[in-house]
């Protein structure tokens, strides 16, 4: 009864978890990015 409840919940929070990677990473990374830019010139 009870347990498969809990598992459910913990399936859900894997999810959102993972969504939230899948949506904070690109960010940080395009971040990243532009911050080294910044301070690195590349060649043309």
């Amino acid at each position: 009864m009870g347990g498969d409840r809990r598992h459910h919940t913990a399936g859900l929070g894997l999810g959102l978890f993972l969504v939230g990677i899948a949506v904070t990473l690109p960010i940080l990374g395009y971040a990243t990015w532009h911050a080294y830019e910044d301070l690195v010139e590349l060649a043309p």
